[in-house]
């Protein structure tokens, strides 16, 4: 069994949770896609729902399958989040950004009834920033200045690329992969940076999910945290 058949096994598993007339937000990222492509094999059998992508990238495979897209500030309500995690601990808590989708995740994320998070066993761990840096969304005017901030507060920050230019965000903005180390206080360090000028979002996630589907070598473990 591959790490693909994890994320595959995990995305499943969420899939059990959606329901007729439901509005769905549909996070980015690879083992998210396992979910998208399962949502539209139903919809083909007659189930009906809208959806709110996170990211332009899940947008253009949501239309490419034929799927129902709304925009974010027409839904009344957001019944259900399916999302993926680059890192998650037994706290609960994670880490996003690997596609750049942070800021539109956490909104998505904050504004919906139940949210499911979906990832590979290989995605877990004890604390946040053991295996992944933080992702940080920041405004290109004075970015560097920023990334600067970071450096001379003992944190390596590195823009991220992508064909050897900066890569800019579906808002227009840049990446900093900022290396924090373990994370024993995700709440405070979340607020902290966002609290610095020229910070977007960041991409420790403390909207804890409600269940987290894990593919494993042992078959879907199923975790709540709320």
């Amino acid at each position: 069994m591959s790490i693909e058949n994890l994320k595959k096994q995990a995305a499943e598993g969420a899939l059990e949770n959606i329901e007729n007339g439901q509005t769905i937000g549909l996070g980015t990222g690879t083992t998210v896609k396992y979910f998208i492509f399962g949502l539209a094999a139903k919809i083909r059998e007659g189930l009906r729902v809208k959806v709110i992508p996170t990211s332009i990238e899940t947008e253009i495979l949501a239309r490419k399958l034929g799927l129902d897209i709304i925009d974010i500030n027409e839904a009344q309500a957001i019944d259900l989040t399916v999302d993926g995690a680059d890192e998650i601990d037994d706290r609960g808590y994670m880490l996003k950004g690997g596609k750049a989708a942070l800021a539109r995740e956490k909104i998505v994320a904050f504004h919906s009834l139940k949210y499911f998070i979906v990832v590979d066993e290989t995605k877990i761990s004890d604390l946040i920033g053991k295996k992944r840096k933080v992702s940080v969304e920041t405004l290109r005017y004075g970015w560097m200045k920023t990334k600067e901030y970071f450096d001379k507060s003992g944190f390596k920050a590195e823009v991220r690329k992508l064909n050897g230019e900066n890569l800019v965000t579906d808002n227009g903005n840049y990446i900093l992969d900022v290396d924090l180390g373990p994370i024993k206080d995700p709440e405070a360090k979340e607020k902290e940076i966002n609290s610095i000028p020229g910070v977007i979002e960041n991409g420790i996630f403390t909207i804890k999910p409600g269940k987290v589907y894990v593919g494993t070598w042992k078959g879907l473990k199923v975790r709540s945290f709320r």
